[in-house]
Parts: structure tokens; sequence; C-alpha cells
């Protein structure tokens, strides 16, 4: 994918490679050269974070409210920075946020083979993706809940949008 000053990036080594981390189970790297940076929507491992928090005293309940968490925002923070080392400048992730679900298939934002579904979750996503770009430091998204009776509840949830150490080239 082209970026906006003409640097080309290819979202899913850089999603690969995030991925990688004990602590980040999927990632939705989105840029383009309509986007001012790169941005990535993160996953966390639930197992390794929740083991992590765990050794730290952070109480939760469920997965979103853990990877709300500030702290979970700064071990993310590490782990992108650690990968934006090996970037050119104008390809490093320079904000990102916790997703407060896994990615799913049966909600459409992956295959069976869990290959992101890139338009669908542009789509679903879309006022998340217009706040980071519009310098917000936070967004309300609708997010399904739990499935009960073969019907998926949907709540509004505030997501934080962080920055990473990374500046613009």
């Amino acid at each position: 994918m082209e970026l906006a000053g003409g640097a080309r990036l290819a979202p899913q080594a850089v999603e690969s490679r995030l991925r990688s981390s004990p602590h980040i189970r999927d990632a939705w790297v989105f840029a383009g050269p309509e986007r001012a940076f790169v941005t990535a929507a993160v996953v966390i491992n639930h197992r390794s974070v929740s083991r992590w928090a765990g050794q730290r005293r952070i109480v939760f309940n469920t997965f979103g409210e853990l990877s709300q968490k500030p702290e979970v925002y700064v071990l993310v923070k590490q782990e992108i920075e650690r990968l934006n080392e090996a970037l050119p400048p104008e390809c490093r992730v320079k904000k990102y946020v916790n997703l407060p679900k896994e990615l799913d298939p049966d909600d459409g934002e992956l295959t069976r083979t869990r290959n992101l579904r890139r338009a669908s979750l542009d789509e679903r996503y879309r006022e998340l993706i217009e706040a980071v770009y519009a310098g917000k430091s936070e967004v309300s998204i609708e997010a399904p809940g739990s499935r009960q009776a073969g019907h998926a509840e949907s709540k509004q949830v505030a997501l934080a949008i962080a920055s990473t150490g990374a500046t613009s080239p």
C-alpha cells in the first residue's frame, strides 16, 4: 500500500510482526495515501495479558475491561515501539487502539483461516478510523457484546486512542 508521503508499506508484514508478540493476538494496520500516518488496531492475547495483569495485581472482570486498562496500553505501546525500531520512519505505527473484543469470523471481521477482511473492518470501525485521523484521544464505538440465544447484544464502548513514540518523517 502507498502512504501519504509516497513510501510503500506492506501492512501484512507489520501485522505479522505485531502478532509475534506474546501479548498481541491480532493486529490490523490501516494507512494509505489519504491518511497522514500508520495506525494499528490491536487485539490483546487474553491468556498472556491476564497472566501479566495478575502478576501486577491489576483488577479486571472481562476481556474488554482488561484491554482498556492504562497499564495494558503501556504494555502494547512497548511492543509497538519495539517493532517500530525495525521500520523506516514513514512506515512506523504512530497511533494505536486496543480493541475491546477479539476479531471474529462470525462477525465478518476474519475469514475462517483468520485472515483479515479489510473492507469489513474498514466499514465496521469507520468511526474509529475517522477519530484517529481527526486527532481525537478517545472514541465511542458500537461493539458487539455476548451472544445469547442466537442474538448478539451490542453496546457503546469508549476506546482510548494512544500515540507511540514514533514521529512523522
